[in-house]
């Protein structure tokens, strides 16, 4: 009999570490704090015309997002003469980005009309 007593509190002991790990492991992970809030937003650039917009690029589409006036989602296309430099176009538009002696330059050329227009990144 006064073994049976000795098991149940050990027993007791056992199910609530198991229901405590089990809360710990069901728990999301808190969010990596980054070094500065701009590492995390999309890269912003500033044209000639007036024209601003920030690019999402991914490994193979990329999407301008111009604020008012819309968004173009763009499909990789060949181009680019280094590896940092990246072309991306659609119907309407071609976007070259890696210009520059920094890089940090680009172009969008408006493929039914003339229109070349040169940017920066912020």
């Amino acid at each position: 009999m006064a073994q049976m007593n000795l098991v149940r509190p050990a027993w007791g002991a056992v199910v609530l570490l198991v229901a405590m790990l089990g809360g710990c492991a069901t728990r999301e992970p808190a969010p990596a704090a980054s070094a500065t809030p701009s590492q995390d937003a999309a890269p912003a650039y500033r044209c000639e015309n007036g024209l601003r917009f920030t690019l999402r690029a991914a490994a193979d589409s990329a999407v301008v997002d111009m604020g008012a006036r819309g968004s173009e989602s763009l499909l990789r296309d060949a181009g680019g003469i280094t590896p940092d430099q990246t072309v991306y176009s659609n119907a309407r538009i071609r976007a070259e980005f890696g210009l520059g002696a920094q890089g940090r330059e680009a172009v969008l050329r408006y493929i039914a009309s003339p229109l070349v227009v040169k940017c920066a990144r912020d």
